[in-house]
């Protein structure tokens, strides 16, 4: 007889899976857009400035391999510092998503680890993950305070979707959690999907993600932390806190 399959296994399986769909759609979108971009860019930005990318051309590189190529070479012989507080940019909000979106940062620790790009160690204070404070305890206590006001769906909207990750991995098995970029618009969840919808503003919150969950009978949970722990810690206070009325849908 074929070997049973457990059905947590196979839950973290299918969510795995989940998140992997969604950072390849996520990487799709942000690839067309900058394609597009790069299309209609000329050397020359409105006002005085100039592209560093034109800059780099009229060194005699070309394209943005070579000009990345540059400025690694230049960061390892510590040349870049000179040229640093010099860049400016035309579109600071796509400079600015960019950086949130493909950088991590992290303190370093276990359970803080950021796989499937680049990152940068930084002080406990400053890491996506933890912000400081316990990651595994503050997924415990998120997990905790759902399960005993008998949540067991949950859809979590916000987040980066490497940070998002961790969440994945860190509730407790008992917990059906589905997870959804902030950047990405959310697909309508279906049926009884789901009790409870936490909208994570960590500063990349898309307008339509900020409205997930508005039309369904469910709680509705914000919060706003800087880090993974932070926001499940806000988001376990605020389950506490629920109306049981607000948890009587099927």
């Amino acid at each position: 007889a074929a070997p049973a399959t457990d059905p947590a296994a196979a839950r973290i399986a299918t969510l795995e899976a989940e998140v992997e769909r969604l950072v390849a759609a996520l990487a799709r979108a942000r690839q067309e857009a900058e394609e597009a971009e790069a299309r209609a860019v000329a050397v020359e930005t409105p006002g005085d400035g100039v592209r560093l990318l034109g800059l780099v051309e009229r060194r005699g590189l070309k394209g943005p391999d070579e000009a990345a190529a540059t400025l690694a070479i230049l960061l390892e012989h510590h040349a870049l510092d000179a040229v640093l507080p010099w860049i400016t940019v035309a579109d600071a909000k796509r400079v600015e998503r960019i950086l949130a979106e493909r950088l991590g940062l992290s303190c370093g620790g276990p359970a803080c680890l950021l796989p499937g790009g680049p990152v940068v160690e930084v002080p406990p204070a400053r890491c996506d993950v933890c912000g400081g404070e316990s990651a595994a305890r503050a997924l415990r206590r998120f997990s905790d305070a759902c399960l005993l006001a008998g949540i067991t769906r949950v859809l979590w909207v916000g987040g980066r979707p490497r940070v998002l990750q961790r969440l994945v991995e860190g509730v407790d098995r008992r917990l059906a959690l589905r997870v959804h970029p902030g950047a990405l618009p959310v697909t309508p969840p279906d049926e009884a999907w789901p009790r409870v919808v936490v909208v994570w503003d960590d500063g990349d919150l898309s307008p339509a993600a900020a409205r997930a969950g508005c039309d369904r009978p469910a709680a509705r949970v914000a919060c706003t932390g800087a880090s993974l722990a932070q926001a499940c810690l806000e988001a376990a206070a605020c389950v506490e806190a629920l109306d049981p009325s607000a948890l009587d849908a099927p």
